[in-house]
């Protein structure tokens, strides 16, 4: 008899077990885990409690990593926006040379547009750029426009490595202090090697001129060669540009303001090229 109801004692507890089990697996939400009295089920409720947590706590964690990846393509996404080629001027020379004579310049003013400068031969080629993901095209020449696409293989602390379509790995190294807008291709390489700068009139004449001695004064179609030497009194030569006079008629239209004084000789004007 004793055994007999111990045996349904257990039967039941297990019973009860049970039932707590089903209503704790049956609920939707804590208020379901806390509507079970603690005599009944404490382990069964607190552990549905723990699972219910666990849950919140992975959507928590998802949503961080999804916010971290979120924060990782804005940064990369900015970077691309930002480009590989930052507003200024780079010096390009082939990777495998050695002491490169760094002559060849690109100038980017940051806002879609530039021109590519050789310093040695005193040339200029107006250009358009367009920065993308590991590519940059490049648009050169305002007639006539050729259009090269340029690889990039690395870009770090502002130097840009790549090769266009011929597949001549090359350099980009960008020139520091310089500005876009009044960079001077042939005068920064004359500089480098301690010759004359020249003067490029925007009417398309060219003078060589001892920096160290002259000061030029540009603007419009009159340039002066201030001479800073030292003398006595002032040194100018004036230079004047029209599309009324030939060359001849200029110089006697210049002399008459001084009469009689004024002498007339024929020769190349010093430093021209």
């Amino acid at each position: 008899m004793k055994t007999n109801k111990v045996s349904k004692v257990i039967g039941v507890a297990a019973i009860t077990l049970m039932m707590a089990g089903v209503m704790v697996g049956c609920g939707n939400s804590q208020a379901d885990v806390t509507e079970i009295a603690e005599d009944e089920a404490p382990k069964a409720a607190s552990g549905n409690a723990g699972y219910v947590k666990t849950l919140e706590d992975a959507e928590e964690t998802d949503l961080a990593k999804n916010d971290a990846a979120d924060e990782s393509a804005n940064a990369v996404s900015d970077a691309q926006a930002d480009g590989y080629f930052t507003e200024g001027v780079y010096v390009n020379y082939a990777a495998e040379a050695e002491n490169p004579d760094k002559t060849y310049f690109y100038v980017f003013r940051g806002d879609g547009t530039g021109s590519i400068e050789d310093g040695e031969v005193m040339t200029s080629n107006y250009m358009e750029y367009e920065q993308g993901d590991g590519v940059v095209t490049f648009h050169i020449g305002s007639n006539d426009t050729i259009t090269d696409e340029f690889k990039v293989d690395s870009s770090e602390n502002g130097m840009v490595k790549g090769s266009f379509e011929d597949g001549l790995e090359l350099v980009f190294e960008p020139l520091q202090g310089e500005d876009p807008y009044t960079f001077d291709a042939a005068n920064y390489v004359r500089a480098a090697r301690g010759e004359d700068f020249v003067y490029t009139s925007g009417y398309g004449w060219r003078v060589r001129y001892n920096r160290d001695k002259f000061e030029v004064n540009g603007g419009g179609p009159v340039t002066t060669f201030v001479y800073t030497g030292e003398c006595a009194g002032t040194n100018m030569v004036s230079v004047t540009y029209t599309v009324d006079n030939n060359a001849e008629d200029a110089i006697k239209e210049l002399g008459e303001a001084y009469g009689d004084k004024a002498v007339f000789t024929e020769s190349t004007f010093p430093g021209t090229m």
